[in-house]
């Protein structure tokens, strides 16, 4: 596709009209071409459909092509062969005509994709976090909530005509019915604004996650935040200095769960940064799911590097080899960390760039994901009897089952 790079960076120039009709003419054809297998199977049904003596139903045929290529780009099926492709295709079209929205996604004023969905619902969720603060705090513990920022900022104009998004709402509904409940909560949309970091730098271009280089920074005001509480000492700074941390960029290797939907000429391929401790580290870290049991360095055990074997950006996720992205139940136990207490971590996919960089100051650290937990929630945390219970999610996790959770059914009482 390097000669579709070249047409793009000549059409940036003057004189493009002539260009910009050749090149759609082209891609229009090379779709076709790609098409045209289903095209013509859809041109035989629709004439033996058609009048005795196999007369042709155009109408049906243009229907039965226009389907072959809508199967292309429907995500709720089998992957079709050379999808990518295709998608790849209709985004490039998709762009070269301004489109702003495409397959679910929408692009927002900095470049940037987010997705659709969401809704102007108050979260009723906010009962089960409460619950679960006052058992915490019955034990003389900590809890704490962190709501973490979507790819749309509350303080920067991005959304486009058209397009709205609720999650920031459902999110500030969710820290204002805590805060009423004297739940101790840290927001960190605001603290972001505050420091001055800005969505483009924080955010994946074609992914709904923050960076790596985010969760690194969202990791230190977390810990600053526990210190602030008195629910920790502060420790060393040799783990809350970023310069201490050695970054490895895999250059235009991450086509994320968006650019997946829309292809890699929408919007562009993200680099993929792999943050790694330059300070000596040994972690045990056991997933009981997946049978995994593991000891040594932080970069062997806290990182699943087989998300990055391959470069191909439609069946890898190199995002979820952080923290072995998206399971149920993550162990991590640290006999060197600074912090002799047991964390218990409540997040999503969001923290999957935050939660391993704990397991370097706390001894013991068990991050659950809700959407995925099916065991007993009450059992485990009375047998874990933590010290500390973070909940973070992201504004669209304020409705899903991180915090929908009933932690404590049927009047069960952690012992």
């Amino acid at each position: 596709m390097s000669r579709i790079r070249r047409c793009l960076a000549a059409l940036r120039g003057k004189g493009c009209r002539h260009g910009l009709a050749v090149l759609f003419l082209a891609v229009v054809l090379w779709v076709a071409a790609a098409a045209l297998p289903a095209g013509v199977a859809g041109l035989g049904a629709a004439m033996r459909a058609g009048e005795p003596g196999g007369s042709l139903d155009v109408r049906s045929a243009a229907k039965t092509f226009d389907a072959a290529y809508r199967e292309m780009l429907d995500f709720s099926g089998p992957l079709p062969v050379n999808r990518g492709a295709y998608i790849d295709l209709n985004g490039l079209m998709a762009r070269l005509m301004g489109q702003r929205f495409v397959n679910d996604c929408v692009k927002l004023n900095n470049g940037h994709l987010a997705g659709f969905g969401g809704h102007a619902d108050i979260p009723e969720s906010w009962p089960h976090l409460v619950a679960l603060c006052r058992r915490q705090e019955a034990a003389g513990k900590t809890f704490l909530f962190v709501l973490a920022p979507g790819q749309v900022s509350p303080y920067e104009p991005l959304e486009p005509v058209g397009y709205t998004n609720y999650y920031n709402g459902a999110g500030d509904a969710m820290l204002s019915a805590l805060r009423k409940n004297r739940v101790p909560v840290l927001d960190l949309r605001a603290e972001m604004h505050a420091a001055g970091i800005r969505h483009a730098e924080a955010f994946f271009v074609a992914d709904l996650h923050w960076k790596p280089e985010t969760g690194l920074w969202a990791f230190i005001r977390i810990l600053d935040e526990l210190a602030r509480m008195g629910a920790v000492a502060p420790v060393d700074p040799m783990y809350t200095d970023a310069g201490n941390y050695q970054t490895e960029v895999y250059e235009r290797w991450f086509l994320g769960s968006s650019g997946r939907r829309t292809g890699r000429y929408f919007a562009g391929v993200d680099d993929f940064s792999v943050i790694t401790p330059r300070f000596d580290t040994h972690l045990a870290v056991e997933i009981p799911t997946r049978g995994l049991q593991s000891e040594g360095v932080y970069a062997q055990t806290a990182l699943d590097w087989r998300r990055l074997q391959s470069k191909d950006s439609y069946t890898e996720d190199p995002y979820e080899m952080y923290g072995h992205g998206n399971t149920d139940l993550v162990r991590y136990r640290n006999r060197q960390a600074p912090l002799d207490q047991r964390v218990l971590w409540l997040d999503d996919s969001f923290g999957n760039v935050v939660t391993p960089y704990f397991s370097l100051v706390f001894k013991e650290v068990e991050d659950l994901d809700m959407r995925y937990y099916r065991g007993d929630f009450a059992r485990l945390y009375d047998a874990f009897q933590p010290d500390v219970v973070v909940v973070l999610v992201n504004a669209t996790g304020t409705l899903q089952e991180n915090t929908t959770h009933d932690f404590f059914p049927d009047g069960q009482t952690a012992r």
